[in-house]
């Protein structure tokens, strides 16, 4: 089991941290993540959930949600959408237009270009 060592977290806030891959949309509020967040000095959270239909459509809003809550504390990505579907150049273009960081696909994270 790997040691978690508070002192380097302290000793390295001065140079800012993100969470760049974090699938807690659906439960951060109820487990607390931004307190062990804030613990560790993590700035910001690339934050989503589920990466399958229909429960990433969940997520999505879920991740959503969380980021109009806390602004500073979010980048809110995106997955619920088939990527063989031709709707779903629609979907990401909507969902960049309101303004989400990304989308996080099995094996692909993409940024969205605003």
């Amino acid at each position: 089991m790997r040691t978690v060592r508070p002192e380097l977290f302290d000793k390295y806030k001065h140079l800012g941290l993100i969470d760049v891959h974090n699938h807690d949309a659906d439960y951060y509020a109820d487990k607390g993540s931004i307190a062990i967040w804030d613990k560790y000095h993590v700035d910001k959270t690339v934050l989503f959930g589920a990466i399958s239909e229909p429960a990433a459509m969940v997520s999505d809003r879920l991740s959503w949600e969380a980021y109009t809550k806390y602004p500073n504390k979010f980048y809110p990505f995106f997955s619920g959408f088939s990527m063989y579907d031709e709707a779903a150049v629609e979907i990401v273009k909507q969902s960049s237009r309101k303004g989400i960081t990304g989308s996080e696909r099995p094996s692909r994270l993409r940024l969205i270009p605003h």
